[in-house]
């Protein structure tokens, strides 16, 4: 996001976010429980989740 005050007025520029869902497994096919996944937008912003007992994460706030 951006700000900036224009006019004694803040203005806020808002990145559009999205939410990624998935799964992630081993090699012996069993869930990646615990594993970390990250998503990396081009200025660096991260966002990242850690993959849950059923094997899914959901990363929410993603920079589109």
């Amino acid at each position: 996001a951006a700000t900036a005050v224009v006019d004694g007025a803040v203005e806020v520029a808002l990145l559009r976010t999205a939410t990624i869902t998935g799964r992630a497994w081993r090699a012996d096919g069993k869930p990646a429980v615990g594993a970390l996944v990250t998503s990396v937008a081009r200025k660096g912003y991260a966002v990242r989740t850690v993959v849950a007992a059923d094997g899914t994460y959901t990363l929410t706030g993603v920079a589109c």
